[in-house]
């Protein structure tokens, strides 16, 4: 790849979406995480503390199979991809809310952090991350608005955890710039002028990176 963009931020807030318009107004190839395929994903909404261990083991391996195939596709050296999520997101993030709600053990937590240690090496960071944000009681209407049937059990405890942890992902992030967007302001249907000006500041980030780069 020759410029990679993540997108992520809490359940619902329109990471897809806005990953879908930058697409399609930028001409990026878009990859969209495939959470549809998850088989424990149902059963750990119903029953958190028996499956969040097979759900993050699924969601770390998806994410890191994805992300090297990624980086393996001739097809993508020279372009320039954004995509609907970090791959750092299960451990960073949904792994350590389990463990605060209690449904996943320390030892659990421990071991899929050392599974996502050993490929490391081989991860390529985003140049550009944007974080979308939104007030949760926002968040928790869309989750609930677009019924998916396994997240009809998401609760805003749930939702609260998940958006401490991704403040806190952020906060601690050092690989390259974040573009933080309040996603309130963003009406992807309607106005096209936003969507123009979040990629106006990704691309300026491009332009920084290849100067660092030489």
């Amino acid at each position: 790849m020759r410029f990679y963009v993540n997108i992520t931020g809490n359940l619902a807030v329109g990471c897809t979406t806005l990953a879908l318009q930058l697409g399609r107004l930028q001409g990026w190839n878009v990859c969209l995480e495939r959470d549809v395929e998850n088989p424990f994903l149902k059963a750990f909404y119903e029953d958190p503390a028996r499956w969040a261990f097979q759900n993050q083991v699924y969601f770390v391996t998806q994410s890191l199979e994805q992300h090297s195939a990624l980086l393996a596709d001739p097809k993508l050296a020279n372009a320039t991809v954004v995509q609907d999520y970090t791959v750092y997101d299960p451990v960073e993030v949904y792994a350590p809310a389990m463990a605060e709600l209690g449904a996943l053990r320390a030892e659990e937590l421990a071991i899929l952090e050392r599974l996502f240690r050993l490929f490391t090496p081989s991860i390529r960071p985003p140049d550009v991350l944007v974080y979308l944000t939104a007030p949760l009681s926002l968040i928790f209407d869309r989750v609930k608005g677009r019924a998916r049937p396994t997240e009809q059990a998401v609760d805003t405890r749930y939702l609260e955890i998940l958006q401490h942890r991704y403040d806190r992902f952020i906060r601690d992030w050092s690989w390259c710039p974040v573009v933080t967007i309040d996603s309130r302001s963003l009406d992807v249907g309607t106005d096209e002028e936003p969507l123009r000006a979040i990629g106006d500041v990704i691309q300026s980030h491009f332009a920084s990176r290849m100067a660092s780069r030489g």
